[in-house]
């Protein structure tokens, strides 16, 4: 029944027997030396998907320490670890070694409590000694924890031998595959549902299930041989060499976001909002339905698409993501939090030291503030950075609700303009209104009025906003950034004649530009169009006003040019 559920949720129509079902692929694996070459295809995340919905009820695959069999959507990464990547990934067996001299005989039962589940196999085969062979039904062994067979104590195995251990990628694989997104998340979230988000983000990017490749931690590591993957350096760590190779990171949330509050993903945000050119995509589950924000406009996607695509994200997560402090992040394991906040305030010669997270857990005193200066930037640099990009992203639902002055989060109401003013190290912007109603002369001037004063580059649709004004234009047209070097501006449907002069006019006031896309283009019945014409006059300004840094120019005044007067074809 839990199958036949999961099926239809998230296959549809699609019965078992069918090739999008398909369960343990016909592969015969391969060895793959490059752990950040090994991120999973669409193709194998769906395959994975099967593998649960094929074997959770079957083999009765539970909560560690309860007996109620879980059902396939509910399986999150903790338990698809616990009762499949591990057992499936020591094909070899495992040896455990120093344990009590005794007679163990083939098919005996063997666990090993732990914290997150008890690891248990079968003896391979009779042994009179102290090393045991095993066959992995369930976790994975390890030493300094007592072993049980069949209800009798042997000991505490002193080494665990992983011969031929290999990553689930491995396992399923034929080829290296490098990321082109890396993935953020955390393992408590159901596996159906982050496949199902990856799925929708491939859509979006219009890349087929054999060419999006996502790289997780999970997949990727050895789970049995994690001390290769996992450095004293969390810059030199299988995850950070991924994240070099990916185009950008997906952030994979929860109903609750806990992805925000793990000083992993904390880590992996930071990192990506530090490096130029990286991309930061956001994806959660809304009931059935995944809600994706993208960094920009998807392929083939309009501005008005965008819009109606990312107004149904849930608000609540992106009040959290605007008051996430990305130094606060939790770890099951203390001194990864140690050496990464130590890596982010740039303390690479000494990644061990705990004297800032006592810095953290010790503000009051003079001593502790002075010592904090210098991490107070750091984190804030990145977290104004994050803050910023949900910011920008919230912009536009707010705008639709009334709500950018006064954001609702768990902390209480904040301004999206001031959290986007004060990112000093923003450097590039893009925002997209296209047919907002809501979009007044009143709304530009607040968000034009709060670009950060280092801002370089700035994209901005407002195309077919009819209750923008010339004037106002006009007037926001001054608040730009004066080191703009790139200026993008969609004006489409909105500006007139008198606008686009004086529109330009004002390019005088950025004398380091050196691209520029200026946008506005008519369609419309002949009475509108003659409303947006745009004359030689207009253009003539337009090349008195360039300033002479200019190197690029995109000019789009289709329909309008078509109407004005003194003009060639």
């Amino acid at each position: 029944q839990g199958n036949a559920k999961a099926a239809r949720r998230y296959f549809g129509l699609l019965c078992a027997t069918e090739p999008g079902l398909r369960d343990a692929p016909d592969r015969a694996g391969c060895v793959i030396a490059k752990t950040e070459e090994r991120a999973l295809t669409l193709r194998e995340l769906r395959e994975l998907r099967a593998t649960i919905i094929a074997r959770c009820c079957q083999e009765r695959w539970n909560v560690p320490g309860a007996e109620a069999t879980l059902q396939p959507e509910d399986v999150n990464l903790y338990q698809f670890s616990h009762h499949h990547i591990c057992p499936w990934t020591v094909p070899q067996g495992v040896v455990l070694q120093g344990v009590k001299h005794a007679r163990y005989d083939e098919g005996q039962e063997i666990e090993q409590p732990g914290p997150h589940g008890s690891a248990r196999g079968r003896v391979v085969q009779q042994t009179i000694g102290q090393d045991l062979r095993v066959r992995a039904t369930a976790g994975a062994f390890r030493v300094g924890a007592p072993i049980i067979v069949e209800g009798q104590d042997r000991g505490t195995p002193s080494a665990v031998e992983h011969a031929g251990s290999c990553s689930y990628k491995e396992l399923i694989a034929d080829r290296a595959m490098p990321p082109r997104f890396f993935c953020s998340h955390w393992w408590g979230e159901s596996v159906l549902d982050f496949v199902r988000c990856c799925e929708e983000h491939a859509a979006g990017y219009q890349v087929d299930e054999n060419n999006a490749s996502y790289w997780v931690c999970a997949y990727a590591n050895r789970q049995h041989d994690l001390g290769q993957d996992l450095t004293v350096n969390p810059e030199e760590t299988s995850f950070r060499k991924a994240m070099i190779l990916a185009q950008g990171i997906l952030v994979i949330l929860d109903e609750d976001a806990t992805a925000f509050r793990r000083i992993w993903c904390d880590f992996e945000i930071y990192t990506t909002v530090r490096e130029p050119g990286k991309t930061i995509d956001i994806v959660t589950m809304q009931g059935e339905r995944p809600r994706l924000l993208s960094h920009g406009l998807l392929p083939g996607e309009t501005s008005f698409e965008k819009a109606e695509r990312e107004k149904q994200f849930p608000l609540k997560l992106l009040g959290v993501g605007l008051c996430t402090e990305l130094q606060n992040g939790e770890s099951s394991v203390a001194i990864d939090k140690t050496r990464i906040l130590n890596c982010m305030i740039g303390n690479m010669d000494n990644l061990d030291s705990e004297d800032v997270v006592r810095r953290l857990q010790s503000g009051g005193s003079h001593k502790a503030r002075d010592l904090q200066k210098h991490d107070v930037w750091a984190f804030n640099f990145a977290n104004f950075a994050l803050h910023r990009l949900v910011a920008t992203a919230a912009w536009p639902l707010a705008l639709k609700k009334g709500i950018v002055q006064q954001f609702p989060t768990a902390s209480g109401n904040v301004s999206l303009p001031t959290i986007v003013g004060r990112d000093s190290s923003c450097k590039d912007i893009a925002l997209h209104f296209g047919s907002f109603d809501e979009v007044t002369d009143a709304e530009i001037e607040v968000l034009l009025s709060s670009l950060p004063a280092e801002l370089g580059a700035l994209r901005l649709n407002l195309a077919m906003c009819r209750n923008l004004s010339n004037e106002g234009l006009t007037r926001a047209a001054g608040l730009l950034p004066a080191g703009l070097h790139t200026l993008v501006l969609v004006l489409d449907g909105v500006v007139n004649d008198e606008g686009f002069q004086a529109l330009v006019f004002k390019l005088r006031d950025l004398p380091g530009l050196r691209r520029l896309a200026l946008s506005a283009h008519v369609w419309g019945n002949d009475q509108e169009r003659r409303a947006m014409t745009v004359t030689a006059e207009s253009l003539q300004v337009l090349g008195a006003c360039m300033p002479s840094a200019l190197s690029s120019l995109k000019l789009d005044v289709t329909g309008a040019l078509s109407a004005a007067p003194g003009l060639a074809a």
